[in-house]
């Protein structure tokens, strides 16, 4: 077993005789990381299919088809390539020299000298110059990043020559883009790619260094696409371009450190891992080091939901405060990680009705519910790292009850073509006691009419942009916005999106005291309204049948109009004390 100073590194030596077909021979051996072993990094997607055979060492060793291509590919003519590869350079079936070097990843991807982004060998049908021609289309935008006349620069061969010339080039592109690479898909290449100082990618025998890509996000995202390439581009040619750049800076962000842990993490999750415990694990280089103790041990002998739910605690004492749970910590019950508590966020999938992680994100801080309660009791959280229940201190607001749905969609495809207007006019009815029983009282609680507070409710008080940031919170100005998108007439595009972020996968919510608000689509009739120590907005809690009444299953995060900037604890005088009480939450 390596020690924490030690690495192996993989010798690939140059094929025999200088034969591209030779079996692919390595020599393996241990270093020293404070030797600082010179070494290049790989990056691969895994795959599943039935392994190949290479010689480490005079062994036979079975690796998967991509790394054996890869290695093919890579192998130099005159000279040894040392490189470090986690199926190779890790004993993979020792779990306690695996949670090891996990656990040191960002200090081998940070030294070495250079990550080799393995994206495959090109589809039948896609020479190697039309791979070449593909990068050089990406070098073509990088180029007119800079140029005073976009005219002035070059036309890359496939746009110099004829248009099938072009078209098989964007053949070539389209296999290197999300949605057509599996190395997109998979969660550890975003440490890979964004530890490193130089990255290249590698398609076959082309080649890419990843800071012309990152020029060529600029062209596109800021000077525009050059007209010659605008003008060839089909429909289906600049979408898979375009889906290349949005995932490319969303790698960039990973490498400029832009967000923190749990934004990291939401960030990611679509990612796919073939232990689910690596959906935390691979991304915990990119964190400062010591942000979460305990799930940086990287165990992979524990069970899976005992790996999310440490990290969720710890992401709750990291964050001091409850903006972990604001997302979608629970999925359905047919899907959900076997033994994991409601209130963690389990990594395993998406739920099939989900919020919009960025809304949910950028606005909670917008919100001061706890205001006037004590601060999140830090030490108290921490004690819960072991176990399967959240403690937490807070006040009862009310029970639920009324609740009508709202749009409901699964969370790839939300369709735009769902009108709002029936929606919304179905909450207003409902609010104004035309289809229920529930009173809703006109003026509201918060001291205004009935009207403004449905109103602030579709608006969540603050408008947002084009990117789910809040703008604005002077939402008076934006009401007739609000009458206006009920009658189907057009509106401003960053109302239309703050409306449709309260609505989307949200039910309408009535308390017992006439409050209205908007809470996760499966909330029902008797569940608890909640204000946490640490929670900048409500939470619905279900209580459970055990005999004790402060035992809850978790159901999610809420908004209620009237309550979101303390208000609930506004007209308690000094001398007064807010009933607290604390809750076992499963």
């Amino acid at each position: 077993m390596l020690s924490k100073d030690q690495i192996r590194i993989l010798h690939l030596l140059p094929p025999a005789q200088n034969d591209v077909e030779s079996p692919v021979v390595c020599e393996i051996s241990v270093a020293s990381r404070s030797d600082n072993p010179d070494y290049e990094a790989l990056s691969y997607a895994w795959d599943d299919r039935a392994p190949l055979t290479i010689q480490v060492s005079g062994s036979e060793v079975k690796v998967t088809p991509r790394l054996y291509n890869a290695l093919r590919q890579l192998r130099l003519r005159d000279r040894v390539r040392n490189l470090w590869i986690d199926q190779l350079c890790i004993n993979q079936w020792d779990l306690e020299e695996k949670a090891l070097q996990v656990q040191l990843m960002r200090s081998t991807y940070t030294r070495c000298s250079r990550c080799l982004v393995w994206l495959g060998m090109p589809p039948a049908g896609v020479t190697a110059a039309d791979a070449q021609n593909a990068f050089d289309i990406i070098r073509y935008l990088a180029a007119v990043s800079s140029a005073e006349v976009m005219q002035s620069v070059p036309l890359p061969s496939a746009l110099a020559d004829d248009r099938p010339a072009f078209d098989r080039a964007m053949k070539a592109l389209r296999a290197v883009a999300h949605g057509h690479n599996p190395w997109w898909n998979r969660v550890w290449t975003v440490q890979e790619v964004a530890l490193p100082d130089e990255v290249l990618l590698v398609f076959g025998n082309a080649t890419l260094p990843w800071d012309i890509i990152v020029t060529a996000i600029h062209t596109w995202t800021i000077r525009g696409i050059p007209w010659r390439l605008g003008q060839w581009l089909s429909k289906e040619q600049r979408h898979y371009l375009s889906e290349l750049m949005v995932h490319s800076i969303w790698v960039n962000v990973a490498k400029k450190r832009y967000d923190n842990p749990l934004e990291t993490l939401n960030r990611w999750r679509f990612r796919l891992a073939t232990d689910l415990r690596d959906k935390a694990f691979a991304l915990f280089g990119l964190f400062p080091a010591g942000s979460l103790p305990r799930s940086e041990e990287c165990r992979y002998d524990i069970p899976i939901a005992d790996v999310f739910s440490c990290m969720t605690v710890e992401m709750i004492v990291n964050e001091r405060g409850l903006r972990p749970l604001v997302g979608n910590p629970r999925l359905e019950a047919y899907k959900a990680t076997p033994g994991i508590p409601r209130w963690a966020i389990d990594l395993s999938a998406w739920p099939d009705h989900d919020l919009d992680w960025f809304y949910q994100c950028y606005g909670y801080d917008v919100y001061d519910a706890d205001k006037g309660l004590e601060p999140l009791d830090v030490d108290a959280v921490s004690a819960c790292v072991s176990e399967k229940t959240l403690k937490l201190k807070g006040v009862r607001i009310g029970s639920v009850k009324c609740v009508q749905e709202g749009i409901r969609g699964f969370r790839r495809g939300w369709s735009e073509d769902i009108s709002l207007k029936e929606t919304m006019q179905k909450w207003l009815d409902t609010v104004e006691g035309k289809v229920t029983a529930a009173v809703v009282p006109d003026p509201y609680p918060a001291g205004y009419s009935r009207l403004e507070a449905f109103a602030r409710l579709m608006l969540g008080d603050v408008i947002r942009d084009g990117n789910q940031v809040p703008e604005d919170r002077e939402v008076d100005k934006y009401f007739p916005n609000v009458w206006a998108l009920m009658d189907s007439r057009d509106v401003d595009s960053d109302v239309h999106l703050t409306v449709h972020g309260m609505l989307a996968n949200q039910a309408l919510v009535i308390t017992q005291t006439g409050l209205i608000g908007s809470a996760l689509i499966d909330t029902e009739l008797g569940d608890e309204v909640w204000v946490f120590r640490g929670g900048k907005v409500p939470f619905t809690l279900r209580p459970r049948d055990s005999g004790n009444g402060a035992e809850y299953d978790f159901v999610g995060k809420c908004y209620i109009q009237g309550i979101m900037q303390g208000e609930a604890f506004a007209n308690n005088s000094s001398s007064q004390t807010i009933s607290e009480q604390t809750v076992i939450i499963h």
